[in-house]
């Protein structure tokens, strides 16, 4: 059903980002953080889909009046939408993100929550694939083969690997850029293999040929990330029995749903679904002849962040990519709303046409930007640097100041001051 995936993630390039109606409906980052045993954990949001009930992609066959009734007899709306998230683990000196969404091209919101959990994209040092779908293997790389991970390895099994080079146009509109770009970085994997301490590859094949699951397990408590074994938290529950237009092989992936699903319940192990409600943990349940789902973060969620803390992590993530990298382009469209409002008379507004010329001046050699601290107060993030420049003898005191919201910087003043030969004073200016 590949097919499927395509046609539906091209159908949903056509709505607009924040529409109630079948597509992507771009979500605000958000990282939810736990434990597992020794493991520091945490749920990332990306993106979600909203689908229709019409027997198209939920319950083939299946008459839609029986889907609703089964969404409202969970308690669930009537709507059908599935989240799409992603998780990050750290074990020892490995930073591990567990799929990646859908990517730039989406505006997905991974980077952005990764920033929320005080990650670089450019620490991560794997990432762990667990199968070749768009809303899973889409945030890996950009359209122009720019890589998201650079300093990680990318681990698939190998099934799923020869399946994603032989469907290069399965899964996501940038796929064939995708597959170019990471594949000096995948090194494939067999089922059962440890990964990094404390992670090992489980055989869930099905969905797709190599479709896997990871095993997080440390002091004795463990959790299985399921990836599409059981796609929505009601339907797929409470009728494991129904097909999914997404399965590539229907028969195969139903027969690994219901026997991982009696699995779950009976061991009781936690679980993370990238498509439940975020941060998409919990456990499977028996319930009236079926399962369903329990919600709940093992030992507690962490407690939740301040405003100001969360603009903290997200300025501070901006900062090394502006500043201290001077990659302007990936600064502002991971970090910068598309309607930004500029105070600065010099340039323009909007993400794209202020990009330009700042992308411009940062590739200048000469132009070194160098930030000296960061004061965050609530949705205001006050950054002080100091700017070396052909255009300034001695450089210049910057102050630039940011209005976040969302996860995103959405307004932008600065002040500039040129450094004198002599200062009337003897305190200095960084």
């Amino acid at each position: 059903m590949y097919a499927a995936v395509a046609m539906l993630i091209a159908f949903a390039l056509t709505f607009a980002p924040a529409a109630r109606a079948d597509g992507v409906v771009q979500v605000a980052a958000e990282a939810a953080e736990f434990r597992v045993g020794a493991l520091r954990v945490a749920a990332l949001r990306d993106t979600r889909f909203d689908f229709a009930n019409d027997g198209k992609t939920f319950g083939l066959g299946v008459d839609p009046a029986h889907v609703a009734d089964t969404l409202r007899a969970a308690g669930a709306a009537d709507a059908l939408y599935l989240d799409v998230n992603a998780l990050l683990v750290r074990s020892g000196d490995r930073v591990i993100v567990i799929d990646t969404g859908l990517g730039r091209r989406f505006d997905g919101s991974l980077v952005r929550s990764l920033a929320l959990a005080g990650v670089s994209a450019l620490q991560v040092t794997d990432v762990l694939v667990t199968h070749a779908h768009g809303d899973h293997f889409g945030g890996l790389a950009a359209a122009d083969g720019t890589l998201t991970f650079p300093n990680a390895t990318v681990r698939m099994s190998a099934a799923e690997w020869d399946w994603a080079r032989a469907h290069p146009d399965a899964y996501h509109p940038d796929s064939k850029a995708i597959v170019a770009a990471i594949a000096p970085q995948v090194r494939t994997f067999a089922a059962g293999d440890e990964l990094a301490p404390g992670v090992r590859a489980v055989d869930l094949s099905g969905h797709t040929p190599g479709h896997s699951g990871f095993e997080l397990s440390s002091n004795g408590e463990r959790l299985l990330a399921i990836g599409d074994t059981a796609h929505h938290s009601v339907i797929s529950l409470a009728h494991p029995e129904w097909r999914v237009v997404f399965d590539e092989d229907a028969a195969a992936a139903g027969a690994r749903r219901r026997s991982t699903l009696a699995e779950l319940a009976k061991s009781g192990v936690a679980v993370w679904s990238a498509h439940y409600p975020f941060p998409g943990v919990g456990r499977i349940v028996t319930q009236r002849g079926g399962y369903a789902w329990r919600a709940g973060v093992p030992g507690g969620p962490a407690p939740a962040l301040s405003e100001t803390e969360r603009n903290r992590r997200t300025i501070t993530e901006f900062a090394t990519l502006m500043y201290g990298r001077k990659d302007v382009r990936r600064a502002f469209e991971t970090f910068v709303a598309d309607d930004y409002v500029q105070h600065n008379p010099g340039l323009p507004d909007g993400r794209a046409a202020a990009l330009e010329p700042l992308a411009t001046m940062f590739a200048n050699a000469g132009f070194l930007p160098d930030v000296k601290r960061i004061v965050v107060d609530g949705d205001m993030a006050v950054l002080h640097l100091r700017v070396q420049s052909p255009s300034a003898t001695h450089g210049a005191a910057v102050v630039d100041m940011y209005r976040l919201k969302g996860g995103k910087v959405v307004e932008h003043w600065d002040v500039i001051q040129l450094v004198p030969e002599k200062s009337a004073n003897p305190h200095p200016m960084f």
